[in-house]
């Protein structure tokens, strides 16, 4: 078993989710939040902003730390969400890089998603208006 540390991007426009469909081979045809696995000495947020740049082509903009969730299956994962919005000169763009589109909130569980209780519970924390301002995560990536 490995810890695996991700983060995904939780952007929602006109109750709309941006959303991709994964295409590595063990997880293929699945639907996610945009993002990426944090590298070694990587903050947070540059990887939020790289994971949705790659998967999407949409330059996102962080706002707040909506949570940390952990999930357990093969690997223990530490998962951070990231609330935030995309460039405004994109908001009306198409997207691009891997199959992704905006997935209404009502039209999601019609998706075969990747750990749907865990984005539930992400969508719940959401609606509910809970976040943390990402002041408060303290990296100290800068060590030898």
């Amino acid at each position: 078993m490995s810890f695996i540390t991700q983060v995904s991007a939780l952007v929602i426009k006109d109750e709309k989710v941006l959303m991709i469909k994964e295409k590595s081979p063990d997880i293929s045809g699945l639907w996610n939040l945009p993002g990426a696995h944090i590298r070694l000495k990587e903050r947070v947020v540059d990887a939020v902003i790289r994971g949705t740049l790659e998967e999407t082509g949409l330059h996102f903009i962080p706002e707040s730390l909506l949570g940390i969730y952990t999930s357990c299956t093969d690997n223990h994962y530490y998962h951070f969400v990231v609330k935030g919005n995309i460039t405004p000169d994109q908001e009306s763009g198409t997207i691009s890089g891997t199959e992704s589109e905006w997935v209404s909130l009502s039209e999601m569980s019609n998706r075969e998603l990747i750990n749907a209780r865990q984005l539930e519970n992400i969508i719940d924390d959401y609606l509910s208006g809970f976040h943390i301002p990402l002041s408060l995560l303290k990296e100290d990536l800068d060590f030898d």
